[in-house]
């Protein structure tokens, strides 16, 4: 399926989506490589409805993010769903549940 197929998908809402046809996460990723931030509103809603974040997610989410020409809005809300990724799958082995090192308090 080409690029424009898929960010196509993004009209209609997540809930929608045959994912037996095709991955959310590959309409998402279209969407934040697409020349214009045009569809990145439906696609950072479908991340915010829960399509997974995964390294590749992050990394167009961090790389659509420093792109000025896009809105800052969409920027703003890109950036915050990668580091939200990051925080939570780069965090260190030494800190506890609660965030604290080695369990302090």
């Amino acid at each position: 399926m080409n690029q424009s197929q898929l960010v196509s998908k993004l009209i209609k809402p997540l809930a929608e989506l045959d994912t037996s046809e095709i991955s959310p996460r590959q309409v998402v990723l279209a969407a934040l490589n697409w020349p214009t931030d045009g569809w990145a509103p439906q696609a950072l809603e479908w991340l915010e409805q829960g399509v997974e974040v995964d390294s590749e997610v992050a990394v167009a989410l961090e790389r659509f993010a420093s792109k000025k020409h896009y809105s800052q809005a969409s920027r703003h809300k890109a950036f915050a769903l990668a580091k939200r990724w990051r925080r939570i799958h780069e965090a260190a082995p030494n800190h506890s549940f609660n965030g604290t090192p080695d369990g302090a308090r």
